[in-house]
């Protein structure tokens, strides 16, 4: 239904998935099969494919989480109906879009964040794997339209900046989830007068993806992951945005011990003008 009114209200050209739409550790449990997944994929893109709405995917670090699937099969959803990247053959990828009338309107950049890092929990989570790649095709890519990145994990650098937009609740909510070490758990005050509460739910691996976003020019990049924020932050003249969460059941094991999302589940709205102006609320 939520999707069934964004829909409605919005009326948009592309919706783009910014990962964990499914949680793959309850189908390792409950007797489902390897392709069960595509079931509850078809399930979420009804809404969007009965709209007739163009869409594509990055995946989250829940998609394959303890799943019955590798993460490669989840390329697989590129073939749905309604799929903007059907010619692609990985998570990593670049397309143009344009306007009615002719020209380009913006590029867009799809990334795969990484996954989480079983091999070494303390870095919590994979990171980036294209990086080489990426700055390689900006070089060889000329585009004047506006470009525009997602993915799923937020960058390491968006940690610390004080919000232009929204709010930034993962320090809220790991601190009623327990989460938060002593002895700071017992002067949460303290710890936003220092500003040491606007933290972001990265990576500890510096892939070098932030330097090369700066370089390429991609004036804005969007993505998911910390379900209690919607905050929208700017560095070294980019803009990095949450996606407002659309689910109404975030991962039990973390977010969900922190009591009720602060605002209602929704989704962020990205509109790129013919001046080439980018909006977004």
């Amino acid at each position: 239904r939520l999707l069934t009114t964004l829909i409605a209200r919005v009326k948009p050209d592309v919706v783009l998935l910014t990962g964990d739409i499914i949680d793959g550790r309850p189908f390792g449990h409950n007797g489902s099969d390897v392709d069960a997944w595509k079931t509850a994929m078809r399930a979420v893109l009804a809404p969007i494919v009965a709209a007739g709405c163009h869409w594509s995917f990055v995946p989250g670090n829940h998609d394959d989480d303890h799943s019955l699937w590798p993460r490669s099969d989840l390329l697989q959803i590129y073939q749905l109906d309604g799929c903007i990247s059907k010619k692609t053959k990985t998570f990593d990828h670049t397309m143009s879009i344009g306007f009615e009338s002719g020209g380009e309107s913006a590029r867009l950049w799809l990334f795969d964040s990484g996954g989480n890092n079983f091999k070494n929990p303390e870095l919590r989570y994979e990171s980036f794997k294209c990086v080489d790649s990426f700055s390689t095709m900006t070089k060889n890519i000329t585009s004047n339209a506006p470009e525009v990145a997602y993915f799923h994990i937020p960058l390491p650098q968006c940690e610390g900046l004080r919000p232009v937009k929204g709010r930034n609740g993962l320090f809220d909510s790991a601190l009623r989830s327990g989460k938060v070490p002593f002895p700071w758990n017992y002067v949460p005050f303290l710890v936003r007068i220092l500003g040491k509460h606007r933290i972001v739910g990265s990576s500890k691996i510096e892939s070098g993806m932030y330097d090369a976003i700066v370089k390429s020019g991609i004036r804005a990049c969007f993505f998911g992951h910390d379900h209690f924020s919607d905050a929208v932050f700017y560095r070294d003249c980019v803009y990095f945005g949450y996606g407002r969460v659309s689910g109404f059941t975030p991962p039990i094991d973390w977010e969900g011990d922190a009591g009720k999302i602060p605002f209602k589940p929704g989704g962020r709205v990205v509109e790129i003008s013919k001046t080439c102006k980018i909006s977004t609320w």
